[in-house]
């Protein structure tokens, strides 16, 4: 597998400013072919790799019931992960509030979204796990808890 940084930013619409950067990966035997940027494995707190499929913000089909990294790319090509939730039985809402809250940003805005987990439990898993590679230092629960003041 190819290898390249990848910055990982909590939130600032939440208050946050961690920065940090992580190892991510390409498939490598995309590599040379088109789908390269279109598949993307985001690594979890516990080494397991995850596979998310990449969208524009704005071409994004509002899947149910599954796992969502927001992120931006830089201008070197580095991504930050902004935010990571489920979206759900009902996708619409979270993918708005995604494309408002986090859309102003510099770069441009990509949702990663992960198919694979079947169950709410498997979602949770996979997010708890993401999260505490993606937020440490208990940036998730402030990301949490300011979601929810959203509402």
């Amino acid at each position: 597998m190819l290898s390249r940084d990848v910055a990982v930013e909590s939130p600032d619409f939440h208050g946050l400013s961690r920065v940090g950067t992580f190892p991510a990966r390409t498939f490598a035997a995309l590599s040379r072919t088109d789908l390269a940027g279109r598949f993307v494995p985001w690594e979890g707190q516990s080494g397991r790799s995850y596979v998310f499929s990449v969208y524009a913000a704005s071409d994004c089909p509002a899947f149910c019931d599954a796992v969502l990294i927001a992120a931006v790319r830089d201008e070197r090509g580095r991504r930050q992960a902004l935010d990571l939730v489920d979206t759900g039985p009902f996708p619409e809402p979270a993918l708005l509030r995604a494309r408002r809250d986090l859309g102003r940003r510099g770069g441009a805005l990509e949702f990663h979204v992960h198919l694979l987990s079947r169950t709410p439990a498997e979602r949770r898993e996979a997010i708890a796990d993401l999260a505490a590679a993606l937020f440490p230092c208990g940036t998730r629960a402030a990301a949490d808890a300011g979601r929810a003041a959203r509402g």
